[in-house]
């Protein structure tokens, strides 16, 4: 599903300075995995879920995903690939003011799906993580746990093959957390492959490969 061969992520920190966040990584993840990437803040997780969900460009290395190497991908085809891609953002990424349902229909408005069928597609994901009551509610007035499962419902709109989400439990209380975790249990019965950064033991707990970050390099745990 996703390969990285030799990945190198730097950017220009103060004045000159060049900060490395990965650090010469090499990774596969295959169909229907459970891939998690722990490690301390600022190890480097959270551009490597970048690189791996082609929302960022490697400054050196290559990056397989189905089967294409993105770094020769023009803007359209990378577009494509992610249509195939789910992200859970941690800070939830929701758009202000809009519903519910907008929100999780928001990335098929580019696909030309008519607004009929996204609010129908919309109550059918909303369902599936418990709250299609709450479809014309704004994210200010939904709790937390309930934004997180908005931004989850979003990620599936488009039946993504992959789901990425960025510490998708870290702002959540135990019975939130609880709940997506087994949301994301039933994605990955569904045959969804499914990478997480995360420091949640509970997440850890259903990884069928995990990997500790380290200073920008990865380490099997």
């Amino acid at each position: 599903m996703i390969e990285a061969i030799g990945v190198t992520k730097q950017f220009r920190g103060d004045g000159t300075e060049v900060v490395t966040a990965v650090d010469n990584v090499s990774l596969s993840i295959f169909s229907q995995q459970i891939v998690v990437l722990t490690g301390e803040s600022g190890s480097g997780k959270t551009s490597l879920l970048s690189i791996l969900g082609a929302l960022s460009r490697p400054t050196s290395g290559a990056v397989h995903i189905l089967g294409r190497d993105v770094n020769n991908c023009s803007g359209v085809e990378l577009a494509r690939i992610r249509r195939h891609i789910g992200f859970v953002f941690q800070s939830f990424s929701l758009l202000p003011r809009l519903p519910a349902w907008e929100n999780v229909t928001w990335p098929l408005i580019p696909l030309g799906v008519p607004q009929a069928r996204r609010f129908d597609l919309a109550g059918q994901m909303l369902e599936r993580v418990g709250l299609r009551r709450k479809s014309e509610s704004r994210p200010e007035q939904l709790s937390g746990g309930e934004q997180q499962r908005v931004a989850v419902a979003r990620a599936l709109v488009a039946s993504p093959r992959i789901l990425l989400a960025d510490e998708p439990t870290s702002n959540l209380d135990t019975r939130a957390a609880e709940r997506l975790i087994e949301i994301f249990r039933e994605i990955h019965t569904d045959g969804v492959t499914l990478v997480f950064s995360t420091h949640d033991p509970r997440l850890i707990a259903l990884g069928t490969q995990v990997f500790e970050m380290r200073a920008g390099q990865l380490k099997c745990v």
